[in-house]
């Protein structure tokens, strides 16, 4: 029971533990409905993505020998962002688009398929796509690396564009995570029936107890009445007759 003072509510932290305590199974059950039932819409109603990783190593050079100096590590270094820029643009991906047969696929949408990462301390960019056809995500890396390097090479006017890795056919999605959307739907459940049991411990302003009466009205408790169960009066009733 909670006490109300001055239009305060103050809680029995000992007592709500003792409530939580005899909902505990409750509060269980419903974490693990909602845990399945995350389950089985991440498998029925979430479509599996694959992801392709493919990686290019960029240098520029200063001048036509072909020595490296540390002028051109360091210019290589501060470009890394434009070719991040460059590698997602209209003029790379509209071109990937025209060259990739894939019904439906836009400007927007390939771009939402496509990550592209710099390895720190590197001129090596990694070039990651996400699809939910794994043969589809590796012939788009691909293509977007080979159209991207012809590109950089033309626009930015850097000697060379280098293949490190071409695009990785993975067989295991990457997403959903059958743990994270469990274990998600599981506190929330807990978190939800929780809620519900405070709230219903925070309305209830019945007396249940001699205690409660002493505690909350300030009176005494001469005597208990004790309940009579419907089986004893049942069977008070036949020994009458």
């Amino acid at each position: 029971m909670q006490e109300i003072k001055n239009d305060e509510i103050e809680v029995d932290l000992k007592e709500l533990f003792f409530v939580f305590w005899g909902k505990l199974w409750m509060i269980l059950l419903s974490g693990i409905v909602l845990g399945i039932a995350a389950y089985f819409y991440t498998s029925v109603m979430i479509t599996p993505q694959y992801a392709s990783d493919g990686t290019v190593y960029i240098l520029t050079r200063s001048n036509s020998n072909q020595q490296v100096t540390t002028g051109d590590l360091n210019m290589s270094a501060q470009l890394t962002s434009d070719f991040e820029e460059l590698i997602i643009s209209h003029t790379v991906l509209d071109e990937v688009i025209e060259q990739i047969d894939y019904e439906g696929l836009t400007f927007g949408s390939l771009k939402n398929k496509i990550t592209v990462t710099n390895r720190t301390d590197t001129r090596i960019l990694q070039i990651t796509v996400t699809d939910p056809d794994p043969l589809m995500a590796k012939a788009i890396v691909d293509k977007v690396i080979e159209i991207s390097s012809e590109k950089i090479k033309s626009i930015m006017d850097i000697e060379a564009v280098n293949l490190v890795d071409e695009g990785t056919l993975n067989s295991t999605p990457v997403s959903p995570s059958y743990k994270k959307n469990v274990l998600i739907g599981v506190l929330i459940g807990i978190v939800i029936t929780s809620a519900i049991v405070i709230v219903m411990y925070l309305l209830d302003d019945k007396i249940h107890t001699g205690e409660d009466i002493e505690k909350y009205l300030g009176l005494s408790v001469l005597g208990v009445i004790p309940e009579v169960s419907d089986e004893k009066k049942k069977t008070r009733r036949k020994g009458v007759k």
